[in-house]
């Protein structure tokens, strides 16, 4: 119970912060691309599947106290992937 009311709390804080702030600008209307909706459907698909996964890997294992290893290499592998791919499709929205 604890932890819903955190995510909860968490949740409608952030989302206070976003509509009040008096600095945001609108939002830059972009085309909706194939690999935009590819990686919103990872990022989603990733959330809600990860959980079960992990668990199972877990059972898996021979030795299970080991499992954050595998997890902190796929998160960094991850991450160094997507930030070499944001640094090839960056680009100056600023024109």
């Amino acid at each position: 119970m604890l932890s819903v009311l955190t995510v909860a709390s968490v949740s409608l804080l952030t989302w206070h912060c976003i509509v009040n702030d008096p600095t945001m600008e609108p939002p830059i209307k972009r085309e909706v691309s194939w690999e935009s909706l590819a990686i919103a459907y990872g990022i989603l698909a990733f959330q809600f599947d990860i959980h079960p996964t992990i668990l199972s890997v877990q059972m898996d294992m021979e030795k299970r106290d080991q499992l954050a290893q595998p997890i902190l290499a796929a998160f960094l592998s991850k991450n160094y992937i997507l930030s070499k791919n944001h640094k090839a499709m960056s680009y100056d929205l600023t024109h």
